[in-house]
């Protein structure tokens, strides 16, 4: 915490990181890799939850970066509704998803496909198939 981006947290609220409570886990996992105790103790004390994971590699292959960047958004969502507590949710990303536009207005746009049919055909297609698809 030792970062300018602190400092006015720091300033009001020295005593902030007491309150920090960061748990080991893996995005691309079924309830983010989280044990028991700390997916329970999440969901019962948490106020706030900030997600900043995820690949930014725009290399990577897309069996590996839709189950981190699209399958841990939807598990932090999970956590989401299940915390009795929370207030607040920061989520950040990349206009990378959305690079198929010229212009990225402020809006939701629908995405091609549902999350599970995404995940469905990443599941049964062919790895070979899927360096012949990506755009190159």
């Amino acid at each position: 915490f030792h970062y300018q981006v602190f400092d006015v947290l720091k300033a009001t609220n020295p005593e902030f990181h007491q309150k920090l409570v960061m748990v080991p886990g893996d995005i691309s996992l079924p309830k983010l890799g989280l044990s028991s105790s700390d997916y329970e103790m999440l969901t019962q004390q948490v106020n706030i939850i900030l997600h900043l994971a995820a690949t930014v590699r725009f290399d990577e292959k897309i069996n590996i970066a839709v189950p981190m960047n699209i399958g841990g958004t939807k598990e932090i969502i999970d956590l989401c509704r299940a915390c009795v507590n929370l207030k607040s949710i920061v989520y950040l990303s990349t206009a990378y998803s959305n690079c198929n536009r010229k212009y990225i207005e402020e809006c939701f746009y629908d995405p091609p496909l549902e999350y599970d049919e995404v995940i469905n055909f990443l599941a049964t297609v062919d790895e070979a198939v899927l360096e012949v698809i990506k755009p190159k």
